[in-house]
């Protein structure tokens, strides 16, 4: 964390007032993101989130990953959106459309399973999962909206509910 966002932390300022910093905090969240993830984790992770695509592309440009980043560019509309703000790789863009369009591999072999073994990275059972607990994917509610019926059912639930400490995770 940077000292300027630890001000801001400190003396619960708002973000929004300090675009700078709020910038510098999304591209540290991202380069960290980058650093733990292939591209594709990182697009899977900020994808309701253009401005920070936009960071990510940048970075794929600067890391030489031009396919990856145009795949990302064309699935976001970002250069419409004027969210490739580094001119370098703005201008390549602009001149080189060639490109084909990887497809994400973590929506292309989704399934009710942490990504990483989706992809073959980890074996199946190297991560505690929800069907461990007899949860299926018909018992979650996905909520990405906070005005839908689900947000409103699950933050009940979680209001309710008590934490349970298992031996096993002691």
């Amino acid at each position: 964390m940077t000292v300027s966002s630890k001000i801001v932390r400190k003396y619960n300022l708002d973000i929004n007032h300090y675009p700078e910093v709020l910038e510098r905090m999304k591209k540290k969240s991202l380069r960290f993101a980058l650093y733990e993830r292939e591209w594709s984790g990182c697009e899977e992770r900020f994808c309701l989130h253009d401005e920070i695509l936009g960071y990510l592309v940048e970075e794929l440009h600067f890391k030489k990953k031009f396919q990856e980043a145009w795949s990302i560019i064309k699935r976001y509309n970002l250069l419409q959106k004027g969210l490739i703000k580094k001119k370098e790789p703005l201008e390549y863009f602009e001149k080189n459309q060639e490109f084909k369009i990887l497809p994400n591999p973590i929506w292309e072999k989704d399934a009710f399973n942490p990504f990483e073994e989706n992809l073959g990275i980890y074996l199946p059972g190297h991560y505690i999962n929800l069907r461990d607990f007899g949860v299926t994917e018909k018992d979650v509610y996905y909520v990405d909206d906070v005005k839908h019926e689900n947000f409103e059912l699950s933050k009940k639930v979680l209001e309710s509910s008590e934490m349970v400490i298992k031996k096993t995770f002691q």
